[in-house]
């Protein structure tokens, strides 16, 4: 009898030591569970860099750690990731087309398409046009006759500059044609977002990262202003205009008849 009952005393301490293990590894794994679930919140878990580019991917990765945006480094908030945003679009304006960054989770994305390749440079006798409407703000012509002037209104199509001059013999020349007109545009842009009762000013920067997203590599944005947001049931839809300074000048589809390779010389 005395025997026994030692035997159930001890298999009653074994068990309770069991449950007492159990009950703390269910705690571990609650707490380990609930902190990762808070610190994902919070951290950058993971660098997605979306290219086919190598050499620019890693180049990327070298201007986010220069930036402090590497692994368990916090999640940037919305100025920040407009401000980045900005930055990469100047630094790289010469090889992508397009490039953005945002955030999913505690997964930190960069998007970029490459900039389609340029052909050997040689001598282009087309005209420059307009390609949207505008107002003349600078001009950077090397070659050509330019027959516009700062703060002229131009409208798409209109001749920036022409490929023919008048010499001092009044002889007509054609000359190669090449330079940069810029110009402020004016655009409205919009961008929407599922509603789930976020706070305001947060779906306001989601939405201005959005939009700003938007806007053609290069351009630099000279004023921004709200023009509406509005809040339904589904969704919410922010609303900005922008005055733009832009590279505005394009070449014409074609180069100009009886182009020789003497061209029109003097006497």
């Amino acid at each position: 009898m005395g025997i026994s009952l030692s035997i159930y005393q001890n298999c009653r301490i074994i068990e309770i030591c069991f449950f007492l293990i159990k009950t703390a590894l269910k705690f571990y794994w609650c707490a380990f569970f609930f902190i990762s679930l808070f610190l994902s919140s919070y951290l950058i878990f993971d660098i997605q860099i979306d290219g086919t580019l190598p050499e620019l991917n890693h180049d990327i990765q070298k201007t986010l750690q220069k930036e402090n945006i590497t692994f368990f480094k916090p999640l940037q908030n919305y100025q920040e990731l407009n401000d980045l945003l900005l930055q990469l679009k100047d630094i790289y304006k010469n090889k992508v087309e397009y490039i953005n960054v945002y955030q999913t989770g505690s997964v930190f994305h960069v998007e970029y398409t490459k900039r389609k390749q340029e052909s050997v440079k040689k001598d282009d006798y087309r005209n420059l046009y307009a390609n949207q409407d505008g107002m003349i703000q600078s001009l950077d012509v090397k070659s050509g006759n330019v027959v516009v002037k700062k703060n002229d209104y131009v409208k798409k199509g209109d001749l920036l500059v022409e490929n023919t001059i008048i010499s001092t013999q009044n002889k007509t020349k054609i000359i190669p044609v090449e330079g940069h007109v810029y110009a402020y545009t004016f655009h409205q842009y919009e961008a929407s977002m599922s509603d789930v009762k976020q706070d305001r000013a947060e779906a306001f920067y989601q939405l201005l990262l959005k939009i700003r997203s938007q806007i053609p590599i290069g351009a630099i944005i000279d004023k921004e202003n709200v023009l509406q947001m509005t809040r339904s049931r589904s969704k919410i839809t922010l609303k900005m205009h922008y005055t733009l300074i832009e590279d505005i000048a394009v070449k014409g589809e074609k180069n100009e008849e009886n182009l020789k390779t003497t061209n029109m010389h003097d006497g």
